[in-house]
């Protein structure tokens, strides 16, 4: 009988047992944490360089108004991380609340690579980012 009690109190390998059982959700939780992460930067930088985007254009006259220096500016912080994106600039002609103020909108469409791509089966991820701000110094003829 004094055998059992031994057998029974004996707990050398439990707690790596347990940490067997807990490591592989605990993975599954950090590669999440990571793989977010990556993706809401991505939408922040895309976000930073479309208003970026914008406010040249906003503050542009017009007629000087160049698709490439936009493309110029955004091109640094979207290189790094994109495979591929595109610029949509454009003026909006409807006036807003009457007031007559005219905005500009630059619209910036980008792939990227998910960083882990455990959760994200797509082999790029479509990421989406618009600015508008309104134009500086413009008043189109009646």
């Amino acid at each position: 009988m004094n055998k059992w009690k031994r057998i029974g109190k004996d707990e050398k390998g439990q707690s790596l047992v347990e940490f067997a059982l807990v490591l592989p959700i605990l993975l599954l939780f950090l590669l999440g944490i990571i793989e977010f992460g990556w993706l809401l930067n991505a939408q922040i930088s895309l976000t930073s360089a479309a208003r970026e985007g914008a406010r040249l254009a906003a503050v542009e006259k017009i007629e000087e108004f160049d698709e490439s220096d936009i493309i110029a500016l955004i091109q640094p912080t979207v290189d790094n991380n994109f495979s591929q994106f595109k610029v949509s600039p454009s003026i909006d002609p409807n006036l807003i609340t009457g007031t007559g103020v005219y905005l500009v909108e630059i619209k910036l469409e980008g792939n990227i690579k998910p960083l882990v791509g455990f959760f994200i089966k797509e082999e790029f991820f479509p990421i989406k980012a618009d600015a508008r701000m309104r134009l500086e110094n413009y008043f189109p003829d009646p």
